[in-house]
This record gives C-alpha cells, structure tokens and sequence, in this order.
C-alpha cells in the first residue's frame, strides 16, 4: 500500500511561478473549460495545467465552474492492478 508522504513526489522544489504567471494558467484552463462546454457540453471531465511548483485544475459541473490553484503540492503516479 503506497503511503503519505514516502511513496508521493513533491513538487515544492520545482520553479516557482509568480502571481502573473499563475494568472496566466489560470486564465488558460477558463479557456479550455469554455472549449470543453462548448464542443461536447456532456463532457465534466476536468481539465489543468501545470508547470513547476503549480497545479491549476479546472472543474464543470451542472450550474457552476471551479478552478482550484495547488501550489508546492504531492503526487502519487501508480497503475492500477487489472
């Protein structure tokens, strides 16, 4: 079983983007949500952007939008058993 923190990469030692740059993410994922709503409206898969130390995910979900900003964050990259 993969555990918290020993088996996750983190990303906190990756280029530190400033608010501008983070901006910039930000503003491309409401690009691609509107992209998203607009090719196949069905489509709530999430979608993001990410580049050093930043993680910008953007969700759509019935009646709203959210973009979540994740900064100095953990990963866990694993396949799942078939």
């Amino acid at each position: 079983m993969k555990k918290f923190p020993n088996d996750f990469y983190y990303f906190g030692h990756g280029t530190h983007l400033t608010d501008k740059e983070i901006d910039q993410h930000v503003q491309a994922v409401k690009k691609m949500l509107k992209k998203q709503e607009r090719d196949d409206p069905k489509d709530f898969s999430p979608v993001f952007v990410s580049t050093g130390d930043t993680l910008v995910i953007g969700y759509r979900y019935h009646d709203s939008k959210r973009i979540n900003v994740c900064r100095n964050y953990y990963e866990l990259g694993y396949a799942f058993k078939e």
